[in-house]
This record gives C-alpha cells, structure tokens and sequence, in this order.
C-alpha cells in the first residue's frame, strides 16, 4: 500500500507538471503563427552571381522591419517594405551588400561578388553553447548530416556513424530495429555504463539498451530520424564533457536539428529512399553427406516390421527395408551417408531421394525492403520561424513475415521573436515505432534462423511445409530438430513505442554582450508488447503468453547565464554559469500465463493455469551547478575552464556531493607567426585535463525484501543477494589530452591529431562475499581501470577545379585500456559467460578489458596432449585464448565530382580483437560445415569398403585376432596398416599416466573418427572456435546527379537530385568463416568476444531522390 500511495504522489505531481508543459508549447507555436505574416509596400527584384546565373536562396532583409524573404529558383524576390528602407542581401560565400531603397524604386537587379573564404567556424559544443571551433582546447568531430549522408540511410541512425568518426566504435546487434552500442575512447567502467550521452538540442536523452531475455527491443538513440538532422557533434572524452558531469563521462553525441531555411514563401522538401536488402555470403556448406551417424543412418531407422523397425512406424504402401527419417532414431546431424541419390522416406513421410539440398538455406530468405519518405514545410518571417516534418519507414526483413516494421516521426521546430529582447524556440517531435514478428536473436531455440543454419543437408522445404497438422500439432521430424517454419509462425510477437520530446527554450537578451537562457525539456518513451509460444511448441508443449508495458520519463529543467564580450580589441571572454535539476523514472509491469488453455490464442485470457506478474522501478533525480568561462587574448591564445558540482538521489546524502573540473589551452600558431596562409592556412596545438565520473546504480544503497513467492497462500519476502553499500562514492575520470590541427594550402590538406590518458577509480563493483553473510556479492568501491590511445584524421583534396573534385579523408584510432586493480585480493572478474565451449570474458588486473579464457585440451609439458584410454584428448578449463580489444580502427572515405555528378564509396577497417563463434561451433557439431568433411572419405573407406574395425582403426589387431592372450590395453599388436589415413589427423597424443600398461606412452592411432572429432573432442577446446575479428569492408557506395538549375527553371522544382546507393556491400578481407561476420556480436552489453547465431553479411542497395519545391 505504501508503494501504491508513493506512486499515486508521484502522479499527482507529474500530471500538472505534463499539462502546464504541453500548454506551453501549444502557445508558444500559436503566437509563433500569428507573427509569420505582416504588410507593406512591396518590392521586387532578382539577384545574380558574377557569371549571370540567377542565385537561388539568397536572404533579402529589411533592416528596419527586420523582414526577410529569399529568392526563389529564378532569384526572384518579392517583400513587404517601408516607404523608405535599407535592405541587406546575403548569400552563403558571397560579399553582403546594404542597398537604400527610396519611395520610387520598385525592382532591383542585384549582383553578388564572391568572398574571400573564411577560417572562422562555430560550433555546438557542451549544454548547447555556441563557440569558434578556434578557441576548443580539446577533440571533437563533427558529422554534417547532408544529402550525401541519409542518402546511404540505414534505419538506425547509429550505424550511418560506422568509419566516419576516429575513436569511435559502433557495435550493432545486427537484426533490424535492434540496439546499437557506441563506445568513445574505450571503457571508463568495468562493469557500469560505458556509452556516451545523447543530446537533442539541449535534451538529454534516456537511452538504455533494448536487449530483453530473448529479444531486442532497441535504444532511443538508434530510433532517431536521420532526415531531421542538421549536424552531429562528437565530444570525445571527459576533457569535452565536463560540463554535463556524470552524465557525460562517456563522451557526448550532441545533434542539432533543422531549422526553418529562409527562401521565398513556404518552403516544400520531399525524399524518397528505398533500399533492397539481399543477404551476400552464406555458410560454406558441405553437401556430400546426410543425415546419420558414424558414416550411416541409424539401423533401426528403416521401413520394416521386426527387431529393427521397433522405433520406427511401419508405412506398407512404401518400400519394405529402405531408410525412414521419420523414425525417432534419425540422426539431425549430417554425419550420414554420401548422398547418392537413393531412395528413402523423407521426414515429412513422402518417397524422396537421398540427395543434397544446397539451397534448403537460402530457400527461406527473401530480398527485404526498406522505404522512407520525407515531407517537410518550412517558412521564414521577420518575426518567426517554423518547420514541420514527416517522416514515415516501411520495412521488413529478408525473412518473409519477420521483423515487419512501421515507424512515423513528427517534427516541429518554431522560433519566435516574441520581444526585441526575448525569443522563443519550440521544439517538439513524436515518434511511433510498431514491430510485429521482431526476430529472437542468438542461438535461442526460439531463432528460426540459427535452427535453420543446422538443419541435416539433405532436408527439403517441402518436407518442412505444412508445418502443423489440421488439430494444430506440429509434424513429427523427430530427429531432434525444430522446424523453422514452426518457430516463424507459431511463435509470433508484437510491440509498439511511442516517444514524445519536447522543449521550450526561452533567450532573454539582457544587453548587447549577456543573456539569460532558460530551458524546460522533456523525454517521454513508452512501449507495450507481446510474446506467445503456440502449445505444441517442441520447446513448450504447454504454450506461453506474455506481456509487458514499460514507461519512462527524463524531465529537465536549465538556467543559465551567458556573457561574451571583447575588451580594447585584444582580450574577449565568454563565460556561462547556470543551475540544472533532472528527475528520470522508469516503471516496467510483466504478466506471464505460463500454461495455455488452447492453441492459436494469444492474449492474457488464454489462462490454463495461474497468472503471474511483476513489476519494476528505477528513478534519480539530480541537481547541479555549473560555471564555464574562456579567456581569449588576440585570438591566438585561449584559455578554458569549468566547473560542475552534482547533487545525485542514487548516492547516500554523505557521498552525494561530487565536484568535477576541467581545463585547457589552446595556441594558434598562424596567428602568433606570420606563415604564408598558402602554406601554413591554420594551425593550433591545445591541450586539457578533466575530471569527471560516474553515480551508482539505483538501488545499490540500502538493503530491502522483495517478494519471493507465497506459502500455503501467503506471500513470504526474501533479500537481495547482493548486500546494498551506503557508503557508495561516485566513480571518477581524470583524462588528460594534447592535440593539433592543421590545414596546409588554402585548407587542401587538413590533419586533427589527438594523444589522451585517462583514468577511472572507484569503480563501482560487485565483490563476492562469504555466504555465511546470507548474501553472494556486495556493492563496493574499488579498482581501476586506465585507457591512452591516438586519434587521426586527415583530408586531402588532391584535385580542385572548376568542374571536378576529389577530396579523400581517412580516419585512423588506437585504444589501449589496462586493468590497474580490482577489488582486494582479487585478480579478475567475470564479465560474461557464453558458448558451448565454456567461454567466459573477464577483466584481469595488468591485462586489456575483456580477456578470453575457454576450455583446451590437456597437455604435457612436452606439449603432447593428455588421451583418456579412448584416445580423447581430456579438457582443461579456464585456458587463456586471448584478447577481444581491436588493436585498431578506422576507415577511408573519397568523393569524387564532376558538373552534377558525384560519386563516392567508404571503406572501414578493424585489426584484432576475437570472438568465440557458436555458429562456427555449431557447424562442425552438426556436420554441415565444410570443415567437418576432414577425414571423413578415410573413415568412410575404413569401414565400408575396408570393414576394418574400431580396434583396427585404433592401430591394434582385435584380441579376437591375436593367437596368445590379449585385451584392449594389454599385450596389444600393432596393425599392420595403421599408418593409412582412416579419419581425421591427430598426431601428438599421449595415454594419461594413470592408465594401467599404456600410462605415458604414445597414442599409436593418429587418426580419429569424424563425428567423435566435431561432435565431442572438438567441444573440448574453444580455440578450434575462436577467430581473429579484422575485417576490411566496403561500407558504402553512392553515384548521383544534382540537376541544373537551368533545367528546373520551367518546372515547380527548386533542386532535383537523384542517386543510386549501396551499403554494407562487401567484407574484402576477414579472418572468419565464410558467413561470420567479424563485427558479430551477442550483446550490445560490456561483456563483448561472443557470436551466437548473429545474422548472415547483408547488403543493401537502393534508390534516393531528394526535391524541393
């Protein structure tokens, strides 16, 4: 009752709190309607550049009226003005002009010259302050989200970021609408967040990874729309994100959005871009051998009556004696027969031959389709501004009927000069995301695509087709296996999220050089969805129903003053101090009907048993004050400080206070020296240190009960099984970083070079705990981890004239991270356990975050490996494999033009780092791989052709074929061809030493049976899974043509560009099997190194067309 009354209070705060804001938005975009219109005389003109062309977009401005229009796609203008005005006439690259305009005159013809081009360039940088990108004293990038840029679109914004930024990883969870992982300068926590904070024009937003149990509902940050965006700003370590504290220990990504653009009347952009997707590489699949066994199809699976047939039905209306895989005794493993061609009786009962498939993969898969359209208004007044948008995303998968997806987005932008002194910008956006059959992921029985992978080379599709009889049962394959078609229909789920951002900001110019800034924010996301698993399920013969409904809700409240000001032409300051408080929740409810009543019912009424459910919560509200300020002495030198200071709900009121400073300098050497600006055109060296951190965890403070179930029908509470700490201190990073930036030859040449050093301490960890406490782990605060690397980036246009481009641009980035210390007395801790190999990932004190440690085959030290008496080598566990860190990253981009046509393609590249392949592991265990082919003509010929037995096979004459005395292990003789290949090489074996007679000596037998390799000796040694992670890919390629403005003259269009495109094209170089994708993941989580059925290499390829109007 106390928990339901804390939650009514907190609604009741909230609903007022909603309502007052969204009436404040609404007022605000009416008032901002109500001055986009206003009269006088009027005048008209058109505007030309040097050459005579007419200019298209130029901003014509009353400087009395302060109204403005542009020209249209004849450079025509018409405005509203006085009788008597001085207008002003601007155009990007060109010399403004202030033209008087007296009572008589009523047209102008009007010439612009071209500028010298100019150095100086702004930038967004931290809580959304505006500065010269000159005066930053630490590293950032920034990604201009042009046509170029959503024209190889792909649905998650994150992706569209692979190779373009140095020093930043982009890990996928690969299926469509699924998370996406980004990682700025390596990992700060070793078991906490570790991803960078995301900011909307000013609105931090809530982006947690979508990964629950078997699906992946994706993050906010992937779900944004590429089309509304303006610009991506990159604030790469601490030294960039002081200012946003805790919250921005990771890094921040900062996007702007489109503003209205000024031009004549009400502005209309359209863009259509569809992109097909087709998967490019397959698994290199044997198709020599079928289903079985040992080299044969189990002898009890035949069609006859008898001993042999007793797990089998007889069918009399099919040959008598032939082989049967509807029995219960056929083998889903293809460690069978050649497949000849002879007859058998397939798993769906029909007469069939015994023959390869090889396309009883590819069959299920499809071409995918993805189709965006955008449609934006925008216009421009004296007074306001407005832009509305709408965009809209069809997709499905290249599996029919799966991850079908609709995604609307709503935008609205509106600023408004409300006073001389006051402004008001508006920004408001929906989106509503559906997904219906979203794909389970990794190696779940539940993924019809990982079942699928595996399924005996000789089955059919139509022996998988129907898959359920007319009573809804599935039909018996036996065999072991799951139809895949039953785990695509019978298996479906739905969910739907809607997000709603908004913000108010309010700009009060208190003088020329200080303004007051005050901003109310708000991030609401909310999501509903469904799970069934129809009865009959293999998996689940009585079926099962969930649903869950989850909302979540970061408000934000900023104040801030803002001073910027020159003094006696040599100094300037700019300095910012302001106050912050941020509240954010989190509520999710699960039911689960665990038993069915009746198949083909998905809903909470189809109850068989008892309904179960759960909910959970999880909030913090933050304080903060902060203070900026950057002194800059003949815009040469400039220094830089802040300071922030965080008051965090999620620490105890003792620790809850943390303090976080940053400073740096930067030195512009062009303009401390007189170089040749054809030479040296800029130059600047800079340097910063910082610090800031991490808070705890909600809930990691004090020890509570949690309801654990109920006794003879009353509830009974248990704790948690990790001790809650209250003496928790947030976690803290000092980073350090130097840099340059130069550009040669009139910005022909440009290089950003960055060294950091960083460093975490009180981690915040879980320590184990003696269970005699009643509780395993315990919250502490121990260990650190440290990172260093470089950043390069470089661009060089080679050529530049009128008529043809080429500009190439190459990033480059190196990470090192080592573990200092862990909690005391221990030397490593699990980060994540996976793989049928017993793969676990750890952080190990002096070593790179995530090492690889896995099972291998005993070994002498000699180096032999250790056979039981069988010859199986024995497993040793916990054997070091290696390090999953890249070594490097990076990529290399080049764009070519020429007129109206551009072209260019993107390569990105990784060296090192691996990963345990469960798929590749699966392969061989199943005999599908080509891999699993190794020995198995010698075997086949052993037994079938040779009949030599397994004694035989072993190196030894049978003791049944000795004339003295003899068993297995003593007096043995050797067999006089046992040299010949009879299965798979393995030299270098020797008897464990506590076997009687052989102890010690050699293994004679180098040759071991083919499914006894793949199937069970294999699963004793990860490294025969594990693979190094570099790759080279072809990430994009793009052809377009711009239409000349000569030729739209006479139409309604504005501009006109059409393009073909391609992404993810094509992996040139890997070190994985054919099939694996070296960017393969598990988990978009810390505990990276794993593969466990991520999807197949797709590529995408499409049309785009962009127009205004």
């Amino acid at each position: 009752m106390e928990n339901n009354r804390e939650c009514e209070d907190r609604m009741t705060v909230r609903r007022p709190f909603r309502m007052s804001f969204f009436a404040l938005i609404f007022a605000l975009i009416l008032s901002s309607f109500q001055t986009l219109s206003a009269q006088n005389r009027k005048l008209e003109g058109t505007v030309f550049d040097e050459q005579g062309e007419p200019v298209i977009g130029a901003t014509i401005r009353d400087l009395s009226s302060k109204r403005t229009t542009t020209t249209n796609i004849d450079g025509k203008f018409t405005l509203q003005i006085p009788e008597n005005a001085t207008i002003n006439v601007t155009y990007i690259g060109c010399v403004p002009q202030n033209i008087t305009v007296n009572s008589k005159t009523t047209f102008l013809k009007i010439t612009l010259k071209p500028k010298v081009q100019e150095l100086e360039e702004t930038v967004v940088t931290a809580l959304g302050i505006r500065r010269d990108a000159k005066s930053l004293t630490y590293g950032r990038q920034t990604v201009k989200m042009d046509d170029e840029m959503t024209q190889t679109r792909d649905a998650n914004l994150l992706n569209m970021l692979q190779g373009k930024v140095s020093g930043v990883q982009i890990i996928s969870g690969g299926g469509p609408g699924s998370s996406t992982r980004v990682v700025i300068r390596g990992n700060n926590s070793i078991t906490g967040n570790n991803q960078p904070l995301y900011v909307i024009d000013g609105i931090p937003i809530m982006n947690d990874m979508g990964e629950n149990g078997e699906l992946d509902y994706g993050n906010a940050a992937a779900n944004i729309n590429p089309d509304d965006i303006e610009s991506i700003e990159i604030l790469k370590g601490a030294n960039a994100s002081a200012l946003y504290g805790s919250d921005g220990a990771n890094g921040v990504i900062l996007i702007t959005t489109k503003k209205a653009q000024a031009r004549a009347g009400w502005g209309v952009s359209f863009s259509s871009n569809v992109q097909l997707s087709r998967l490019y590489q397959y698994p290199a699949y044997q198709n020599i051998y079928g289903s079985g066994m040992n080299a044969e199809i189990n002898q009890n699976a035949l069609n006859m009556t008898g001993k042999n047939g007793l797990n089998t039905t007889y069918n009399p209306n099919l040959p008598w004696g032939i082989f049967n895989l509807t029995s219960r005794d056929a083998s889903d493993r293809s460690y069978g027969l050649p497949m000849l061609g002879f007859p058998i009786i397939g798993r769906g009962g029909e007469l069939r031959s015994y023959s390869p498939n090889k396309n009883n993969i590819s069959d299920l898969y499809k071409t995918g389709i993805a189709w965006t359209n955008s449609l934006s208004f925008d216009k421009v007044t004296d007074k306001a501004s407005i832009r509305f948008s709408y965009t809209v995303l069809t997709a499905n998968d290249v599996v029919k009927d799966w991850n079908e997806r609709t995604r609307h987005s709503f935008n609205l932008r509106t600023q408004s000069k409300l006073t001389d002194r006051l402004t008001a910008d508006v920004n408001a956006s929906y989106t509503y995301d559906a997904m219906d059959n979203r794909g389970y992921r990794n190696s779940s029985s539940r993924n019809p695509l990982f079942i699928l992978g595996n399924l005996p080379r000789d089955t059919s599709v139509e022996e998988l087709i129907p898959w359920k009889d007319g009573n809804g049962k599935p039909f018996n394959l036996n065999g072991g296996f799951t139809n895949p078609y039953w785990l695509l229909y019978e298996l479906p789920n739905h969910d739907t999220k809607h997000w709603f951002m908004g913000n108010i900001t309010l700009n009060y110019r208190i003088l020329n050089y200080l303004n007051f800034r005050l901003r109310i924010a708000t991030d609401l996301q909310t999501a509903r969805g469904w799970e069934y698993t129809n009865m009959y399920s293999q998996f689940d013969t009585d079926g099962q129903f969930k649903e869950f409904s989850q909302m979540a809700q970061n408000n934000n409240i900023e104040a801030m003053l803002n001073f910027n000001k020159r003094f006696k032409k040599d100094w300037n300051l700019t300095a910012s101090m302001g106050y912050s408080w941020q509240h954010r929740r989190n509520e999710r409810t699960n039911l689960t009907v665990g038993t069915t009543s009746q198949p083909d019912m998905p809903s909470l009424a189809n109850n068989g048993a008892i309904l179960t459910g759960n909910d959970s919560y999880d909030g913090k509200e933050k304080v903060s004050v902060f203070a900026m300020a950057n002194v800059g002495y003949k815009d040469m030198v400039y220094l830089d400080g802040t300071v922030r200071n965080d008051w965090s709900s999620t620490l105890s009121p003792g620790n809850n206070s943390y303090f976080y400073w940053s400073t740096g300098l930067s030195f512009i050497l062009t303009q401390a020296f007189e170089i040749p600006k054809e030479i040296l055109t800029f130059g600047k060296l800079r340097g910063s240190v910082a610090t800031v951190g991490n808070d705890a965890p909600f809930d990691s403070l004090y020890d509570g009960l949690n309801l654990a179930n109920t006794y003879l029908g009353m509830p009974y509470y248990m704790t948690d099984n990790t001790r809650k700490n209250p003496n928790l201190k947030p976690e803290q990073t000092t980073s350090y970083e130097v840099g340059a930036d130069f550009r040669f030859w009139n910005n022909r040449i440009s290089v950003d070079f960055t060294y950091y050093w960083k460093s975490t301490t009180d981690q915040i960890m879980r320590a184990s705990v003696s269970s005699a406490s009643g509780y395993r782990e315990r919250f502490v605060n121990a260990g650190e981890i440290q990172n260093r690397g470089a950043e390069l980036t470089a661009s060089i246009t080679p050529v530049k004239t009128k008529n043809f481009e080429w500009t190439t641009i190459f990033n480059w980035s190196k990470n090192n991270s080592k573990i200092v210390s862990l909690t005391p007395g221990v030397d490593r801790y699990q980060v994540r356990a996976a793989g049928a190999d017993g793969c676990i990932s750890y952080v190990e004190v002096g070593k790179p975050y995530g090492q690889m440690y896995g099972t291998d085959w005993q070994r002498d030290a000699a180096g032999n490996v250790i056979a039981d008496s069988s010859g199986k080598p024995l497993e040793q566990k916990d054997v070091y494999i290696g390090h999953v860190e890249p070594d490097f990253l990076g990529g290399w981009k080049n764009q070519f033009r020429y007129k109206g046509f551009d072209f260019s393609f993107l390569f990105d590249f990784k060296k090192g780092g691996l990963f345990y392949s469960e798929t590749a592991y699966k392969g061989n265990n199943m005999g599908n791989s080509i891999k699993s082919l190794e020995g198995r003509d010698e075997y086949f010929f052993s037994k079938w052709v040779l009949d030599e037995s397994d004694q035989e096979r072993a190196g030894y004459l049978r003791p049944t074929d000795v004339p003295f005395p003899a068993d297995n292990l003593a007096n043995r003789v050797p067999y006089m061809d046992g040299a010949r290949p009879k299965g798979v090489y393995f030299p270098g074996r020797v008897f464990e030493a506590s076997i009687e007679g052989i102890g010690g000596h050699p293994v004679v037998n180098d040759w071991v049976k083919p499914d006894v390799m793949f199937c069970h000796i294999s699963g004793r040694n990860a490294k025969m899974n594990t693979y190094d992670a570099t790759y080279v890919k072809l990430r994009e390629v793009a052809l377009g043509y711009t239409f000349p403005k000569k030729l739209l003259r006479k139409t309604p269009f504005q501009s006109l560009r059409l393009s073909a495109v391609g992404r993810n094209l094509a992996i040139l170089f890997q070190n994985t099997p054919q099939g694996i994708d070296p960017e393969a993941t598990s988990t978009t989580g810390n505990g990276q190194g794993f593969e466990q059925g991520y999807p197949l290499p797709t590529a995408t390829y499409g049309f785009d067309l962009k127009v205004t109007f």
